[in-house]
């Protein structure tokens, strides 16, 4: 029997997590420091920072601000949350009276880019501009794993929820995409933290979302490649079974059903939303493309980036031995389900390390910009995805006993397996990952 909850189980096990749990600061996912630049109209450059802190039940901000041999400091209490966005008022004295200052802070899915509007509505001098328009990044610096855990997977898993009606009965194949890779990247960040939440009494709260997510995931991925196989770039040139498609949609739908049952996805939001700030538990079922790939664990007494980056570094190094294994591939051989271990493995290594790279860049020296490194890794993550959907293809041909479509996708792989090693070794790819390995911090 599958160890999901049960309806009855999920509001006992919710009250009892609540009892056990504090409710923890990032349960407002705009908690945080924040850096912010800009310009005013006139062209005077601005640099924000940004904090924002739970008291009493109120989110309170404190803007402080450079501009122009310039230092700003405002203050406002009661910020409201609306429609996602964080709004406040700020009253600054002008004179003998008070300019009013509306802001609006949007934030990014991930919890991470911040934008800021602000409106000066009653232009008094000194402050006698219109409007200020700034950006920036969550200031992650000083964090420890849990902080950093509380930080970035709420709003995260904010974000999936909000999406999880995307798919519905009448939902095709290509448009399950957007869908899948969400849940990915959730669960991705799920295997990042993982030591950072605790067991439950009799159950585990993280393996029950890890295993979920996992489940939606094959299970979306199941239906997207009855696109993918078909090698079309216009979903309007797509074909389909009416049967096989409603065979492949119909456990998605059950997925969906299952994982929006009763209050799974309020218990889940609250657990992401309280990690242990100063804890590490035990964890052993660990994903092979993070801690389970190589001899590393976090350590309590680093920061979050601190452990990342101890992470990234094995990342990088396992993803280099992988890239000779898979080179020794022959051309022929990839189409066989053995051969292809190593290849889907390197595929899913380097897929992770661009996206840890994308969401914690603070993870990298800033004596040489790791950008153009991280866009080659991702160069080759294209290009192993790009055969791994003619393999799909041949295999789901296989499954339809479509042999001659069979016999052209396998010749096709190996004419395109052969190009792709070629271009990895004449692109010296492998000097490229011991680059960036030496930009991430130690």
């Amino acid at each position: 029997m599958h160890p999901h909850l049960a309806l009855g189980q999920v509001p006992r096990a919710l009250a009892l997590l609540l009892a056990l749990c504090p409710l923890a600061a990032a349960q407002s996912p705009w908690v945080g420091h924040y850096e912010l630049a800009g310009s005013y109209p006139d062209g005077r450059a601005s640099e924000v920072r940004l904090g924002v802190e739970l008291r009493g039940g109120q989110l309170v901000v404190e803007r402080r601000e450079q501009r122009a041999g310039e230092s700003l400091r405002w203050r406002a209490s009661a910020a409201r949350v609306v429609q996602g966005g964080l709004q406040v008022t700020y009253r600054v004295p002008a004179g003998g009276d008070v300019n009013e200052l509306e802001a609006r802070y949007a934030l990014g899915s991930e919890g991470r880019l911040v934008r800021e509007s602000l409106t000066n509505t009653t232009r008094r001098a000194p402050e006698t501009w219109g409007r200020l328009e700034t950006a920036g990044a969550r200031s992650l610096r000083g964090l420890s794993y849990g902080e950093l855990a509380g930080q970035t997977l709420p709003p995260l898993f904010a974000h999936l929820r909000a999406e999880l009606s995307a798919f519905g009965s009448q939902t095709f194949p290509h448009e399950a995409k957007a869908l899948r890779k969400l849940i990915g990247k959730v669960r991705l960040y799920v295997d990042l933290f993982c030591f950072a939440y605790p067991r439950g009494s009799g159950f585990d709260p993280w393996r029950e979302l890890r295993e979920s997510l996992d489940e939606g995931y094959e299970a979306l991925g199941a239906f997207k490649d009855l696109y993918d196989a078909q090698g079309v770039s216009d979903p309007a040139q797509a074909s389909y079974d009416a049967a096989e498609l409603d065979r492949a949609r119909e456990p998605v739908l059950r997925w969906l059903t299952g994982f929006r049952q009763g209050s799974r996805l309020d218990f889940f939001a609250h657990y992401l939303a309280t990690p242990k700030a100063r804890r590490l538990y035990a964890r052993d079922e660990l994903s092979p493309y993070f801690w389970g790939a190589g001899d590393v664990r976090p350590e309590r007494g680093a920061s979050g980036l601190e452990n990342l980056a101890r992470l990234q570094r094995v990342l990088l190094a396992e993803a280099r031995e992988d890239l000779s294994k898979v080179a020794r591939i022959k051309d022929e051989a990839l189409v066989r389900q053995s051969q292809q271990e190593h290849f889907h493995s390197l595929r899913k290594a380097l897929r992770g390390t661009v996206k840890i790279s994308e969401v914690f860049p603070e993870l990298y020296r800033s004596q040489r910009d790791p950008a153009p490194l991280i866009a080659r890794v991702d160069e080759v993550v294209a290009r192993y995805g790009a055969i791994n959907d003619l393999l799909v293809a041949h295999g789901l041909a296989e499954r339809r006993d479509q042999r001659a479509r069979a016999r052209d996708l396998a010749h096709r792989i190996e004419r395109e397996w052969d190009a792709l090693k070629k271009w990895q070794d004449d692109e010296r790819i492998d000097r490229d990952l011991r680059d960036l390995r030496r930009l991430v911090l130690d």
